[in-house]
């Protein structure tokens, strides 16, 4: 029984017929950006311009752009594309989906650069994505248009895109390597949550003040730490399942000023016997931090 053809199978055409889809798929992109510059409601895109569009296949590669597209955006619209494709599976897609991201991890960019695509369809088969990137005025970072010049992290520049279309379990968000990628999935699902459904071990429990120049000032002083509540550090275990060794955590509680608890989860070195060691081991001065506490 012969194979039905799929739409993204290749086929022998014309020169002809490839110019003409090759121009109709440029106009396409280019009415695109017409119609982004003439609704948006921000200088930057309808007047500066500083966004791009493009069509891209079911596989995310880039298949037209609309002429005038900023390279820098345009070069890495299939690494977004390919990052939501990698996300969803091919499968993944409904027909109205509108998918949104930011992550500077994928396309190396500042958070203000957002991505929004949605797929295309023919007869029910996903054959494509239209794609644009825009450059967003503000993204909700500590400074006003997120550009800052003593940030430790992406974070600070705005809230971060990146959207599932499943419930990330705590063994997937427990498992993920890079940090700032582990830290928003592990708040979506709630540390507490993640320490119960993993079985996590209590090795040990620490309780400082919190002062002014304290290894962890730097770091919470963005949440409008309320200085007169004590930080709660607790040294963890919980079994990796895919790894040898369980792995070892340091879980901080502390309050804003506005008596808002609040607590993080930062993977440590599994040779860590102490919250106080392993305090000192993500700031990579442990034996000063102990004389410190023990002072």
């Amino acid at each position: 029984m012969k194979r039905k053809l799929s739409i993204l199978d290749p086929i022998d055409i014309d020169p002809i017929t490839i110019e003409v889809v090759n121009n109709a798929l440029a106009a396409i992109a280019e009415e695109i950006t017409i119609n982004l510059a003439r609704t948006a409601h921000n200088t930057i895109v309808y007047e500066v311009q500083d966004f791009c569009t493009g069509l891209l296949d079911g596989h995310g590669k880039l298949v037209a752009q609309a002429p005038g597209g900023l390279p820098l955006f345009v070069g890495d619209l299939d690494a977004a594309i390919g990052d939501g494709i990698e996300i969803h599976g091919a499968q993944g897609f409904d027909e109205g989906d509108v998918i949104m991201t930011n992550h500077t991890g994928t396309c190396g960019q500042h958070l203000n650069n957002v991505v929004v695509y949605t797929p295309i369809f023919f007869e029910g088969e996903l054959v494509g994505f239209a794609a644009t990137r825009a450059h967003w005025t503000d993204v909700g970072g500590r400074l006003a248009g997120g550009f800052l010049t003593d940030s430790v992290s992406s974070f600070e520049e705005g809230i971060w895109l990146r959207i599932h279309n499943k419930e990330i379990t705590p063994e997937e968000a427990i498992g993920i390597k890079n940090i700032e990628q582990r830290t928003v999935a592990l708040q979506e699902i709630g540390y507490s949550i993640v320490m119960q459904k993993l079985g996590a071990k209590l090795i040990d429990r620490h309780t400082e003040s919190i002062i002014r120049g304290s290894a962890w000032d730097w770091v919470l002083k963005l949440e409008h730490l309320n200085y007169e509540k004590k930080i709660e550090y607790e040294l963890v275990e919980i079994d990796m399942k895919d790894h040898d060794k369980p792995g070892r955590f340091i879980k901080v509680q502390w309050f804003t000023k506005e008596g808002i608890l609040k607590e993080t989860l930062i993977r440590v070195a599994p040779e860590c016997k102490t919250a106080v060691e392993a305090i000192g081991w993500t700031f990579e001065d442990s034996e000063a931090y102990v004389n410190e506490v023990e002072s």
